[in-house]
């Protein structure tokens, strides 16, 4: 489970407050292994309140534990579209973001604040392995600089 770790990350990079939004069954273990994080408890149904949830948050990172469901792939097109503060993308976001067709990857236009950490294996479903719109997509993006 690399939700604590991540939380745990946060703390170490000198974040003040750390919430964490994950499953019900799975925040208790996660709050034990960091016990300095908050916790809120998500369902495919509070989708809204997630959204509201994320809002008050200055960086979220977003994947780890989430699963693939239709109402997360719903969430994540959601955050992408919608949060303007910086973002670190993992796992299942991941997978989510690698599973979309050409046609559905959000149109945002600033890419600059979403930090994607795929391992090789996420990187190359993220690329596409043939699918090349996607790649195309991810490859429009890779080496601008901020001025």
């Amino acid at each position: 489970m690399r939700l604590h770790w991540s939380a745990l990350a946060a703390f170490r990079t000198g974040s003040g407050l750390v919430r964490i939004a994950t499953s019900k069954d799975v925040l208790t273990s996660v709050i034990a292994l960091c016990p300095c994080a908050t916790g809120f408890a998500l369902s495919g149904t509070k989708t809204k309140e997630l959204l509201d949830f994320a809002d008050q948050h200055d960086v979220l990172a977003v994947g780890p534990g989430l699963g693939t469901a239709p109402a997360t792939k719903r969430l994540i097109l959601e955050l992408v579209e919608r949060h303007q503060g910086p973002m670190v993308f993992d796992a299942d976001a991941l997978n989510i973001l690698a599973a979309l067709d050409a046609s559905e990857w959000p149109k945002r236009k600033n890419w600059g604040n979403i930090v994607l950490t795929p391992h090789m294996g996420e990187y190359m479903r993220m690329v596409g392995a043939g699918d090349e719109a996607r790649g195309e997509c991810l490859a429009g993006h890779r080496g601008r600089r901020r001025e």
